[in-house]
């Protein structure tokens, strides 16, 4: 992208946060906080947490292209859910399987992103009509659900693969979650150094 498009992605951004904080302000503590970044090495957005603070990362492409204004102000809803439900830190836990877990938090938050529109590529209950899941539950009831029905389910498998191209972009970018590489599957958080990316960093 062009100096000029990375400029009107950043103002677009910002002008989606303050629609969101008119809209709800409740938001307005954590989104005051958090560090924006641009960086077209992930594939739609982020949220990371690093000694060096919250960071919501986008890929400005993403943002641009393929969002309609109110879509963005749902993403950025989205990932401020999870920073406000502490999913980050659920990461920790040793033999989380990451990429279900990631599945699960997006069922969560997905069904409070009213009123704005969720993109069509987002992960609802509809996504997994066999497994008829129950609306408003925990993190912990999604991620039982989808573990039990995991191997006999092509739906979890398809967005499975999806996330797990997801999570690499996240990890080849050097953004972290809790201050380790987010990295599939199951096992220990692999230990990475951390990296700061520069504002508007691109390919």
């Amino acid at each position: 992208m062009s100096n000029a498009q990375i400029e009107a992605a950043e103002r677009e951004l910002d002008q989606c946060i303050v629609m969101v904080l008119r809209q709800e302000p409740f938001f307005g503590h954590l989104l005051g906080s958090v560090v924006r970044r641009l960086d077209q090495r992930i594939p739609t957005a982020a949220v990371t947490l690093s000694p060096l603070g919250v960071s919501l990362v986008v890929n400005p492409s993403f943002l641009m292209d393929q969002l309609s204004r109110p879509e963005r102000c749902a993403v950025i809803k989205h990932e401020i859910l999870h920073l406000v439900f502490k999913h980050l830190f659920r990461f920790e836990a040793p033999g989380t399987d990451r990429l279900r877990l990631n599945i699960a938090a997006d069922l969560v938050v997905n069904q409070l992103i009213h009123p704005w529109p969720l993109p069509g590529s987002a992960i609802t209950l509809a996504s997994f009509p066999g497994l008829e899941l129950s609306p408003n539950k925990s993190v912990d009831y999604y991620y039982r659900r989808l573990e039990r029905h995991a191997a006999s389910n092509p739906d979890l498998i398809n967005i499975c693969a999806r996330s797990w191209t997801a999570a690499t972009a996240i990890t080849a970018a050097g953004l972290t979650v809790g201050g380790r590489a987010l990295r599939p599957g199951r096992g220990k958080p692999h230990r990475q150094p951390q990296t700061e990316l520069p504002a508007n960093s691109q390919n």
